[in-house]
C-alpha cells in the first residue's frame, strides 16, 4: 500500500517517538504532524483533517482514548492506532469498544505499525 498523500497525526509527548515515526512517514511519502499535547492535538485536528491518529496511551498523563474521543469529534470516522507500553486485559477490553482502532507495544516495530496501518485502510 501506498502512504503517500495520506496524513497521520501523531500525539506523543516523547520528542525520541516524534523523530522514528517522522523517518517512518517520511521514507513512505506521507505527510505527518507530531503534537506534544493535547491542545496541539486538537488545533491540529481542527486545521485539517487526518487519514489516521497514532496516539500515546498515557499521554501527558491523560489517557488516549479520551483524546480519541475529542478528535473523532472532528473525524467521526478517523481511524487510530494507540501505543502502549503495558496492554493489560482492561486496555484490551476497552480497545475492543473501539471500532477501527487497534493498538501496537513499545518499543514500535515499524514492520507492524506499517501492517497495522494497513488494515486501518483495508
Amino acid at each position: 500500500m501506498d502512504f503517500a498523500n495520506k496524513r497521520f497525526l501523531v500525539a506523543d509527548e516523547q520528542e525520541r517517538i516524534h523523530m522514528i515515526f517522522q523517518d517512518f512517514f517520511f521514507r513512505e511519502g506521507a505527510q505527518v504532524e507530531t503534537v506534544s499535547n493535547v491542545t496541539q492535538a486538537l488545533d491540529a485536528a481542527a486545521q485539517q483533517r487526518f487519514d489516521l491518529a497514532i496516539i500515546d496511551f498515557d499521554f501527558n498523563g491523560n489517557n488516549g482514548f479520551g483524546l480519541l474521543d475529542k478528535l473523532r469529534r472532528h473525524n467521526p470516522d478517523l481511524p487510530a492506532l494507540i501505543i502502549t507500553g503495558r496492554p493489560n486485559n482492561l486496555f484490551l477490553q476497552r480497545i475492543e469498544q473501539y471500532r477501527n482502532t487497534n493498538f501496537l507495544e513499545k518499543p514500535v516495530d515499524l514492520r507492524l505499525l506499517r501492517e497495522k496501518i494497513i488494515k486501518a485502510f483495508a
